[in-house]
């Protein structure tokens, strides 16, 4: 490759690369890069009683949630169905605690679920007593 063609290729390069990292979604444009929350959702509990809540953490059949400014837990098998508010969807929850989109379509419900909480990682004993100690709480609520 002549001296020529190789200053030709790494300009092209150079080009190609700085245009890239101008174009395309910027982070402000990004729902999730603005709001850091996470969902907000309807909770279900049968025979007209609803929770409205913003979705911690999904994990081990528990859903975390901040209710009311506080930290809040409450097991799958309390839960009838669970309703995402701000980008819609819904899910069921069946009698032996397993999740399921209301719309039976293919893809791990749990999964997904988690992936619109806050901390779609879920919550180590370390970060839940940091949110315990930014709501002023001892120890997280429980609704059974």
């Amino acid at each position: 490759m002549s001296t020529v063609s190789r200053n030709i290729a790494l300009l092209f390069l150079s080009v190609w690369l700085i245009t890239g990292c101008k174009v395309g979604e910027k982070a402000s444009n990004v729902e999730i890069a603005r709001n850091p929350e996470g969902e907000s959702i309807r909770l279900n509990l049968g025979k007209n009683r609803d929770i409205e809540c913003e979705l911690l953490s999904f994990q081990n059949s528990t859903f975390i949630f901040l209710l009311q400014s506080r930290v809040t837990s409450i097991s799958a098998e309390w839960v009838k169905s669970i309703q995402l508010l701000n980008r819609g969807g819904r899910f069921i929850v069946d009698d032996d605690g397993s999740i399921r989109k209301e719309k039976n379509t293919s893809g791990n419900a749990s999964v997904e679920l988690q992936a619109h909480a806050r901390y779609p990682q879920g919550i180590n004993n370390e970060l839940l007593s940091i949110l315990l100690e930014t709501y002023g709480q001892e120890k997280i609520a429980v609704i059974q």
